[in-house]
């Protein structure tokens, strides 16, 4: 996941990245909050579990 939220990130550096089509900017930006969202969700689950 991580390996993914920086491809993501790195092809927002990008110089066209600004100039890409509508649809493929709300899907990068979509699948980045899903990456991210994802990574909140396991770090809250692993910080609980290690409360035990």
């Amino acid at each position: 996941m991580e390996s993914e939220i920086e491809q993501l990130n790195a092809r927002s550096l990008e110089a066209d990245f600004g100039s890409l089509p509508h649809d493929e900017l709300n899907a990068h930006w979509q699948r980045m909050t899903e990456c991210q969202q994802a990574l909140d969700e396991a770090m809250e689950r692993w910080l609980e579990l290690s409360e035990l």
